[in-house]
């Protein structure tokens, strides 16, 4: 939490993406509250997000990721906006904002 909060002061927006509101919650700068145990179909719509925008830095992935190619192709075939948002159970406001 001492990471946080000093990110924080420095100018870092944090955003917690939990089924409960915690201590770490109520100090973030946005708060996406999800169904339990579906944290990866969330994950899998925000990059759809990053993909789609093409905000990811493809020689980051290429140097430090393994088979980020198959989540892409994964990413922006079945996990639509749509259909990640019906499984996280979140609103579809904090679903497209968050990636930004």
């Amino acid at each position: 939490m001492l990471h946080m909060l000093h990110s924080k002061e420095t100018g870092a927006r944090m955003i917690v993406v939990d089924p409960r509101f915690t201590r770490t919650a109520a100090k973030a700068d946005e708060y996406v509250r999800i169904r339990s145990g579906t944290d990866i179909p969330f994950l899998f719509g925000m990059l759809y997000h990053v993909f789609k925008n093409g905000w990811e830095d493809p020689q980051y992935l290429k140097d430090r990721v393994y088979g980020m190619d198959k989540i892409k192709e994964e990413c922006l075939t079945k996990w639509t906006p749509t259909r990640s948002r019906k499984s996280a159970a979140c609103r579809r406001r904090r679903s497209t904002r968050s990636p930004r």
